[in-house]
């Protein structure tokens, strides 16, 4: 006997109707959207070209008759309590590229409410990108970020933003909304600058729905850098070196020289980073520390490193002049200057 599977017939789109679901969703960004008006500009993104942010924003601020833009953020909208979830490591990965501040906004349109959340626990994973992630709104812990390590879940805690549409009417409300909206863009987009340089530190504040002032900050960091991460590092920090080293050299020569101290020892590995053996640089340590000694036994060298880098400078400026006169001195001696002195 031949046995026969039901085949379910495949639901076609039918012509002259749209998804409910589908229709719903689109009216509760309609309401973000003019909410977000309120604090400066909003695009809605087309549906063929969301990828999964619903709203592009600005703050603004007035000057004369004319707004200019201050800070810039995303929004996702959803019209249900559920949590915005990653389910692939792929996706995980294009959260983590988004070059903005991203807040999670809850539509619920029978209370004309929106709860708007920021996102910046979602930088609390500084290890591997995982398979997977979910960001819960709203947690017990107020904010705290959870371990993703088992879980993959991470609670964005209470919402910065709890109110109805007639609020936003109220130019004080407002005005105390555009601020709280302006403190958490900054704070996420400083914590987005730490993990593009290739810092592994995760800070953000406690705060409290509606108000401005925040209650205190929490952290966590990893002190071992991923491959990535410390080429990352490595690479912005030379950058920064560099700048900062023309910058001082003229005004502030002793700053200079210790950053040279600096300098010399990122770059060097090994045996090539130890001191020369009966240099001024190591002559120098070695007597400050027997002098210090010799006359106070239970001296604390943290105490006195202030003093020893001045040695180290001084000794330094020595090591380079001596330096600079035997290279002059073989130039003269081969023809190729004269004695100026």
């Amino acid at each position: 006997m031949t046995q026969r599977c039901a085949v379910k017939k495949r639901k076609v789109p039918e012509t002259g109707s749209q998804s409910a679901n589908f229709h719903e969703g689109t009216r509760s960004e309609y309401l973000a959207h003019f909410v977000f008006s309120s604090f400066g500009t909003s695009v809605p993104v087309p549906h063929p070209e969301d990828t999964g942010i619903d709203l592009h924003c600005t703050l603004t601020e007035t000057v004369g008759q004319r707004i200019w833009p201050v800070e810039y953020y995303m929004v996702q909208v959803k019209s249900t309590e559920g949590p915005w979830d990653f389910s692939s490591k792929k996706s995980v990965e294009q959260l983590f590229k988004v070059p903005l501040p991203v807040f999670f906004c809850i539509v619920s349109k029978k209370e004309l409410r929106l709860r708007v959340y920021t996102t910046v626990n979602r930088l609390s994973v500084l290890e591997k990108t995982p398979d997977e992630l979910h960001l819960f709104p709203g947690d017990a812990h107020h904010g705290v970020p959870r371990s993703h390590g088992e879980t993959n879940k991470i609670s964005l805690g209470e919402p910065i933003l709890d109110f109805t549409i007639n609020k936003i009417m109220d130019p004080a409300f407002a005005r105390n909304a555009k601020q709280i909206l302006y403190r958490a863009v900054r704070e996420d987009a400083q914590q987005a600058f730490l993990r593009r340089i290739g810092v592994p530190i995760f800070e953000t504040s406690s705060h409290t729905a509606n108000e401005v002032r925040t209650s205190g900050r929490h952290g966590i960091g990893r002190l071992k850098l991923s491959p990535e991460q410390k080429e990352t590092f490595d690479h912005t920090l030379r950058i920064m070196l560099s700048w900062l080293d023309r910058s001082m050299l003229v005004k502030d020569t002793r700053g200079h020289w210790r950053l040279g101290l600096l300098r010399r020892h990122l770059e060097t590995k090994g045996s090539a980073g130890k001191l020369r053996k009966s240099g001024p640089l190591q002559e120098t340590i070695l007597e400050y520390l027997r002098e210090k000694r010799k006359n106070d036994p239970d001296c604390s060298l943290s105490d006195n490193l202030d003093t020893l880098f001045d040695d180290i400078i001084h000794a330094l400026l020595d090591e380079e002049i001596e330096q600079q006169d035997r290279i002059h001195q073989k130039r003269m001696e081969e023809g190729e200057v004269d004695d100026i002195w």
